[in-house]
């Protein structure tokens, strides 16, 4: 997928407030790299979707991982979302994390 993120019409994000962000970046990164195309430090990762694009972003100050979304179509985006959203879930249940998306 090309990363011309601006050529991609819909987009939505949510920002996880937790101690524990940093460790979500790279897990669900490294987690979805198994199955798709992921590059990932610490306080950045992309994620190639066949359906989209996502950004994760660390940031250590605040405690707090943002992540965006990018999609040709609503549809896409909404089936990307719920992709993010039960995989932190299921790497969050020492903690209940609502995912609030904008």
């Amino acid at each position: 997928m090309d990363l011309k993120l601006d050529a991609l019409k819909y987009q939505a994000h949510v920002v996880i407030h937790s101690p524990h962000a940093g460790k979500y970046l790279s897990t669900l990164c490294r987690h979805f790299g198994r199955k798709v195309k992921a590059t990932w430090g610490e306080e950045r990762g992309v994620v190639e979707f066949p359906i989209g694009v996502s950004k994760f972003e660390y940031d250590d100050k605040k405690s707090e991982l943002i992540i965006t979304c990018y999609s040709e179509d609503k549809t896409q985006l909404d089936r990307q979302k719920l992709i993010i959203e039960s995989h932190v879930h299921q790497f969050s249940r020492r903690e209940t994390l609502i995912l609030d998306w904008v």
